[in-house]
């Protein structure tokens, strides 16, 4: 037997009961009850029982649940580099290669000098300690320090602080890059695509359908008597509560149905001055098999009334009578009723879970044991709702979609609904496949490899359809997938993505710590801006390793100069940066603009840089080369490097601010200062 509340304790099988309505959220993500039936029989561990009883059969415990090979995902992999990192590995590889094929050939050729000096002097039997030392600084030339690591981290990490601006927590480092690399997002869509907060947005009532923006636009023309008998339905007949909390707010308890038909109430009761007193008689609560409920009140005079709600076909079906524009009881003909059945494709069509309320008048001679019937009925309106799309998603989408992002939906709610709010997203497209999670499942290696690409929405989906989906893209398909999601059924794929998403409000603790990235408000929009990069690799490789790499090369090959002698020795124990050293860093700080920096950099001290320029061939080819792959990269490298073409007045102005360094760093060197 299952009390209320409990949680079921293994995966097993209906055997008998009654009334027993499952919470699945936290498997399936969706808060809405599923009641276990014969027709419907599994009951899944983890899961809560909202209300009822049952005998079951159980069949598996443990790892072997669904919720026990759902956490089992959770300790797997985790360790793959990020699309930077293999990037960046495979250039440095065949730059390290490059580089140590130079640093071979400098090192020689340094080492070769000092031999031939030492023969000449008639010294090469003859090895001290300086020579060591020098050979030790010939390799230190040879072999520069790279700044690319460096660089890179510290761009992450400038990411990571504009992230957390943007509501944006990383949890990890390596997602500022990641994310910039994304090709795909895998969307869940409650709470992450919607609001979690179901919401009644359209009812038909009084002959036309009115959507509910606020309360004085819905109920402006609709007469008192039906506002009445609609206020004092929704209240009467719910399964709900409205409460007053300890700090005098009102709190609504319910399914999420439930809630929104009651907040409706509320709005509408604020025209009604006064609601007539009525004594509940007799309650039916809602059946799964007969899909409605309803109740009977005794009113003033002792007269007795029944108001029944539930599936819209079956409501219509048991009303004969409806309420005209006027507020007066006509007859439910033919025509009118297959106008409403229109009405219910058409909200159904823009993803509403629509219900029918109705009322019956019952007489005085009613008695609590007998029967409600269920015919003859009265239909007061029909209301649509549903979990409202969050603001700005349709834009953010269209925004990934124009950065080459493709955005699928994956989701536990019914195919239907899912296509709907996916267009209504503009994530479902004419081109794209929307499929159930069981027809997943069944699908072949083959044709998994042919209708993945396609796949905009999957519903009816398990959280291993979605760790499924994610790892095929990662692997099969060698895309970088980001994943987001709210619940702990969403832990296996935001643990498997590239990048995993988690809402810092929605977010249950599991998904979070399975996440690299938590969105602190829970908004969409902050996922677009997530997905955006400082610097992009070929932006990184040029600015740390060909510019400063080259630049240092440059630097490397000025010849000795005979003003060397007169600079004072640092000593066994001076100093490794002297004060001048130190000036010179200064200076370098004020004005980083390299190929202006790079001439800076010729002399330490003196004024005159451009002494002796010309006889260094291999400084003025490094210049050279600099400044025109800086001007093809800028003008004609868009796309690779994604940058954007400078006109003539921003490039005049690029090389005055450069240039202009150059007499800051001879004002600097100016300052008088000690050797050490």
């Amino acid at each position: 037997m299952r009390r209320e509340k409990e949680e079921v304790p293994a995966d097993g099988l209906f055997v008998s009961g009654f009334s027993l309505p499952i919470n699945e959220s936290s498997l399936t993500g969706e808060s809405d009850p599923k009641t276990v039936t014969a027709e419907n029989p599994f009951l899944l561990s983890g899961t809560k029982v909202q209300n009822g009883s049952c005998k079951m059969v159980v069949t598996t415990v443990g790892m072997r649940t669904q919720w026990g090979k759902l956490m089992a995902t959770l300790s797997e992999g985790g360790d793959d580099e990020t699309p930077l990192q293999v990037k960046l590995n495979g250039v440095a590889t065949i730059i390290g290669k490059i580089g140590l094929f130079f640093a071979v050939i400098t090192f020689a050729v340094l080492v070769q000098g000092l031999f031939i000096r030492k023969m000449q002097e008639g010294s090469h039997w003859i090895w001290s300690g300086d020579d060591a030392l020098a050979m030790l600084e010939y390799f230190a030339i040879a072999v520069m320090p790279e700044g690319l690591p460096l660089a890179v981290t510290l761009s992450l990490a400038f990411a990571m602080k504009k992230m957390m601006n943007d509501r944006a927590l990383v949890r990890h480092l390596a997602a500022c890059e990641t994310m910039g690399s994304a090709t795909n997002i895998c969307h869940d869509k409650t709470g992450t695509l919607t609001t979690n907060h179901m919401t009644l947005v359209k009812a038909w009532i009084c002959g036309e359908i009115r959507e509910v923006k606020s309360a004085s636009t819905f109920y402006s023309t609709i007469p008192d008597s039906v506002i009445g008998m609609f206020v004092e339905s929704i209240f009467n007949n719910t399964g709900g509560e409205v409460v007053k909390t300890e700090k005098n707010t009102t709190e609504i308890l319910g399914t999420p149905t439930e809630t929104a038909l009651l907040e409706f109430g509320l709005m509408l009761k604020e025209k009604q001055a006064k609601t007539k007193a009525s004594k509940l008689v007799k309650v039916e609560p809602f059946n799964s098999e007969k899909k409605r409920m309803a109740v009977v009140l005794e009113l003033e005079g002792g007269c007795f009334r029944t108001h029944c709600k539930g599936a819209s076909e079956i409501i219509l079906g048991a009303c004969d009578k409806v309420l005209n524009r006027t507020g007066e009881v006509v007859p439910l003909d033919e025509e009118l009723n297959n106008h409403l059945k229109d009405v219910i494709v058409l909200l159904a069509n823009e993803a509403l879970r629509t219900l029918c309320l109705c009322y019956k008048e019952l007489g005085n001679e009613f008695n609590s044991k007998d029967l409600i019937p269920f015919e003859g009925y009265t239909l007061i309106g029909i209301v649509g709702i549903k979990d409202p799309v969050r603001p700005g998603v349709k834009e953010s989408v269209a925004i990934c979609r124009s950065a080459g992002i493709t955005v699928r939906m994956v989701t536990g709610d019914n195919i239907n609904t899912a296509k709907a709010i996916a267009r209504e997203c503009g994530i479902l497209t004419d081109d794209g496949i929307a499929i159930e999670g069981p027809d997943f499942r069944e699908k072949t290696e083959e044709e998994l490899f042919k209708i993945i690409p396609k796949i905009q929405v999957m519903a009816r989906s398990s959280p291993m359809d979605k760790h499924t989906l994610v790892k095929h893209l990662r692997t099969t398909f060698d895309e970088v997938v980001a994943v987001t999601g709210d619940g702990t059924n969403d832990a296996p794929a935001l643990h498997e993505a590239d990048i995993g998403l988690a809402m810092g409000i929605a977010g249950t603790e599991v998904a979070k710590e399975s996440a690299d990235v938590i969105i602190l408000d829970d908004n969409f929009s902050t996922i677009v801006t997530v997905a955006n990069a400082p610097l992009t690799a070929v932006q990184l490789l040029w600015v740390n390793m060909i510019m400063d790499t080259l630049g240092a090369l440059a630097l490397a090959t000025e010849p000795p100069t005979d003003e060397l002698m007169e600079r004072t020795p640092v000593g066994r124990k001076g100093n490794f940066i002297t004060n001048v050293m130190w000036r010179n860093i200064m200076g370098q700080s004020i004005y980083q603009f390299v190929v202006f920096n790079e001439i800076s950099s010729r002399e330490m001290e003196k004024i005159d840089v451009f002494k002796g320029i010309l006889k260094n061939y291999v400084f003025m080819c490094v210049l050279t080369c600099t400044v025109i792959f800086q001007i093809i990269i800028i003008e004609f490298l868009g796309t690779f490097a994604n940058t954007s073409p400078l006109t003539l007045s921003q490039w005049f102005a690029c090389v005055t601010i450069g240039f202009l360094g150059m007499p800051i760093a001879a004002a600097v060197k100016m300052i008088p200062v000690g050797s050490r």
